[in-house]
């Protein structure tokens, strides 16, 4: 595969030399689009040569370069969903670099239309999924709160957790193996309240995609997918701002000019309120004083924009978001305890676009991230005079240091090269824990456990070639070199990537592509029954391999009726060598080593077809999609050696979403998913046995007494029912003096469909007997929301 890499690259460049020595009655337009009321870079708007139907669309920065004949009138067309197309006669003579600002289009009352998504059967890059900010906005609201991971749930080839959770699963892969980036930084966690809600706030998104397979070289270290999150860069022409209460949170974001239209601010606030309002008193009176439980999270965001010149930007971003759950016993005799856990990220960035002429473009980025969670238990017992004070403390955490430099380069009309290189330093500190024990003010204990700080270094180059060939056929080969370093061990991976497209027509077109995935950190996720598990990040290792995938894509995308309608179809095979596992039944305890609980060299290997039509525009737009999908997991430890069904093994699911307008200030929305029930192990046999501190090896599910333990045929061998359920919403505007005023209703779970989120034993008596019974735990009933939104 290396050398088909390297040969088609070098023909690649053989390609473009040829037509740069032949094509020298051309010249390169380049520049940026953007919002003209706002300021806002526009991601991915289109640029066409009207003359000869070529074009381009801008980057993640807005920036485009376009190479036309010279001594032509030339028109340029430039649009982009929701905005007025423009129309820019010009006649070159050389390279020429300018700004193209949209008018966002006006809606009228007789005539709404509602678009959403740019034409898909002419893109080269597959296996992708789009939202918009406002088709988020318009989906109906669990809590009140609109969530960019739940609606990305609705679209196929992407799993949900359990049911509320922002957790995803993406063509079979576990969630520690999607990259998640926010402004090109990578994120280790995106929940609150156990997956409830993510960190994504919604207001301040500008652009978002998932891509679930046919990789572009520029993304690595994750199997299975990526999700490129980015914030808005704030207001440069007016001062905006937003509020929101609602039954979850309430929040808050202003963004702005600063100077001279050359610099701009953004900063939003989310945080949750039933701790000061509900869960601490609430708890303290139900417990008569002897106990208070709180829980809160909050969000914070801000950036900085300022343009040094023309070919020249700067950006600084920050978040900062954080869970806390604590709980306070008290005992009027003796006893007082105090249990905090918490867990959060943090993340710093500073950016500088630089435009070096009118064919090559930088960007440079230096960021920071961090992740960590602690645990603490800390008691005192107080007799008479003597005191004796204990705590217990456990923390997890990863820091990385980053630094990039992404360079984009237009040589001639038809080929395009993208290219970069970086290097990461991760600091590990995978659960170190704490004990301490004080009697009247002399310490007896003060012990630490898994002392273990670990440090590595991952560098990367890569390069995308991006290459028209004839009218019909373009193609993206590339390949990423990276290498990592851990003491004195080091590995080295070559990952290449294709992908391509073949238009069969003016609206139909075929579909490949080919990716290969390395992962260098891995994630032990241990079991918690409460709002956070405790996760460990992890290197690779002596003894712990680098994850590697392969993911083989074929489909066609079809647009009709001048890219109203969009149908899309998919299937796809992927291979996993090297995973890791906890033993079942393994949990995190003090004193033991995290290493004593891990299995290695595991394979899996996934495989599905994913169907989509979607309606773009219109006063009723919306999609429905299927997806079949199959999931497995070998590991000779584990199930005898034999391969068993992945915990999120779906194979089917249905979704359907469907948006209304009938004026520009009333919209409704409806969605219905289906998807086959979860697997979990159940046991279908007893032992007898003395030993009442044997622990069953595949499910924390069993029911064990002194004399009878229960026995396992194997993993995954049940499924819970099948889990359907029909949101509903509407939104009411109007627009108030000062500004425009939004009431959000939703109902949850509207028929109320008894879904199952976990299933427990109870024994009952009948005729004397005592009988074992199954039932299931739900979740959420039917649930009505409703939040209220003032915009300046």
């Amino acid at each position: 595969m290396r050398r088909w890499v390297v040969i088609g690259s070098l023909l690649m460049l053989l390609s473009a030399s040829w037509q740069l020595v032949s094509g020298q009655d051309r010249v390169a337009i380049s520049g940026q689009v953007f919002d003209a009321a706002s300021g806002e870079f526009l991601i991915g708007a289109s640029v066409i040569d009207a003359n000869t139907g070529k074009g381009t669309s801008t980057n993640s920065y807005g920036f485009f370069s376009l190479i036309v004949r010279t001594n032509l009138e030339v028109q340029i067309v430039v649009s982009f969903v929701g905005y007025t197309t423009k129309y820019i006669p010009i006649q070159l003579q050389s390279d020429t670099i300018f700004q193209v600002f949209l008018e966002s289009a006006k809606i009228e009352l007789e005539d709404v239309t509602v678009t959403y998504g740019n034409t898909i059967h002419e893109e080269v890059q597959m296996s992708i999924s789009s939202l918009r900010t406002t088709q988020v906005e318009n989906l109906p609201a669990l809590g009140g709160e609109t969530d960019l991971l739940k609606a990305y749930q609705l679209m196929p080839g992407i799993a949900p957790g359990h049911e509320g959770s922002s957790d995803y699963f993406v063509r079979g892969g576990g969630h520690d193996q999607n990259l998640i980036l926010m402004d090109d930084v990578p994120l280790y966690y995106i929940n609150h309240i156990g997956g409830f809600v993510s960190i994504f706030n919604p207001d301040i998104i500008k652009d978002s995609r998932l891509i679930k397979g046919a990789f572009p070289a520029r993304y690595g270290n994750r199997l299975s997918s990526v999700l490129d999150v980015r914030m808005k860069d704030g207001n440069t022409n007016a001062f905006e701002g937003k509020g929101t209460i609602g039954m979850l949170t309430s929040k808050l974001y202003l963004e702005g000019p600063l100077s001279n239209g050359n610099t701009s601010f953004l900063f939003s606030a989310r945080r949750f309120m039933w701790d000061v309002f509900y869960l601490m008193p609430l708890s303290a009176i139900l417990s008569e004083g002897d106990m208070v439980v709180g829980y809160g999270f909050y969000d914070l965001n801000a950036k900085i924009k300022h343009r040094l010149s023309d070919s020249d930007i700067v950006f600084a971003s920050f978040y900062s978001g954080d869970d806390k759950l604590r709980q306070n016993f008290f005992d009027e005799k003796a006893y007082r305890a105090k249990a905090t856990r918490n867990w959060g990220n943090l993340l710093g960035t500073i950016r500088w676009n630089h435009l070096f002429n009118t064919r090559l473009f930088s960007n440079t980025t230096i960021s920071y991230t961090r992740f960590r969670y602690n645990s603490a238990l800390e008691s005192t017992i107080q007799e008479d005079e003597e005191e004796l004070f204990q705590s217990e403390s456990v923390y997890s955490g990863i820091r990385d240091l980053n630094s990039k430099i992404d360079l984009e380069y237009t040589p001639v009309e038809i080929y395009q090269i993208i290219m970069g290189a970086g290097i990461s330093w991760h600091h590990f500190e995978p659960g170190v824990t704490t004990f301490r024990e004080i009697e009247n003010e002399i310490t007896l204990k003060d012990t630490m456990f898994n002392e273990q700080k670990l440090q590595s270094f991952e560098s990367f180059i890569y390069v995308e070639n991006m290459l028209d060939i004839g009218t019909n056929l373009a193609v993206n080969l590339g390949f990423r070199l990276s290498g990592y370093f851990l003491h004195h061990q080091h590995y080295l991976s070559f990952e290449p990537r294709l992908s391509g497209r073949y238009l069969l027509g003016n609206q139909l077109s075929f579909k490949f592509a080919y990716a290969r995935m390395n992962q260098n950190i891995h994630l032990l996720d241990y079991p918690n029954f409460g709002l956070k598990n405790t996760d460990l990040w992890i290197p690779t290792m002596d003894g712990i391999k680098p994850e590697q995938s392969n993911q083989y894509s074929m489909g066609a995308a079809w647009a009709l009726q001048g890219d109203v309608y969009e149908f899309t179809i998919e299937g796809y095979k992927k291979d996993m060598e090297n995973l890791i596992a906890l033993k079942h039944g393994s949990g995190f305890a003090t004193g033991i080593n995290w290493q004593d609980n891990l299995l290695q060299s595991g394979t899996g290997n996934a495989y599905g077809l994913e169907i989509m039509t979607q309606k773009k525009q219109g006063q009723v737009s919306g999609w429905i999609s299927y997806t079949y999908s199959r999931s497995f997991r070998q590991f000779d430890e584990l199930n005898h050696g034999e391969e068993f069904v992945f915990k999120y093994d779906r194979p089917h699911s249905v979704s359907l979403n469907v948006s209304y307008q009938p004026t520009k200030n009333i919209s409704f929305s409806l969605v219905w998913v289906y998807q086959t029930g979860m697997p979990i192990t159940f046991s279908d046999g007893y032992v007898q046995s003395p030993d009442f501190n044997y622990y069953p090896t595949y499910s924390p599910l069993s029911l064990n007494t002194p004399s009878t333990i229960k026995t396992y045929s194997a993993i995954n061998n049940f499924r819970m029912r099948d889990y359907h359920r029909l949101d509903l919403g509407v939104q009411f505007r109007k627009e108030k003096t000062r500004g425009v005023r939004t009431w959000n209703l939703s109902i949850y779970n509207a028929y109320n469909r008894q879904n199952p989120y976990y299933y427990f034993w109870k024994t009952l008596e009948e005729d004397g007997k005592s009988v074992q019974k199954l039932y299931q735990r739900c979740l959420f009933p039917i649930l009505p929301s409703v939040s209220y939104e003032f915009e300046l």
